[in-house]
């Protein structure tokens, strides 16, 4: 596909490092407190928060014009 910009979106970004971060934290849980979670749980989460948040975050007014131009205009 070919994309009217050259970085992700803020959605994607935002939510991948949401993900990631559930996955900091499942560490930070076993390390210090001693709550393991099995490895099919935190991947679960990673993705559910992660798909949440991408979803919750609003295209920037840039991004939406950009994909509003390439997509749906001078058609």
């Amino acid at each position: 596909m070919n994309l009217p910009f050259d970085k992700p979106l803020d959605k994607v970004t935002n939510g991948a490092l949401a993900a990631a971060l559930v996955v900091v934290v499942a560490w930070a849980l076993r390390e210090f407190v001693g709550v393991d979670l099995p490895a099919e749980v935190q991947s679960a989460l990673a993705l559910i928060v992660g798909f949440g948040i991408s979803y919750l975050v609003p295209l920037s007014a840039a991004e939406a014009e950009a994909i509003a131009q390439a997509y749906y205009r001078n058609r």
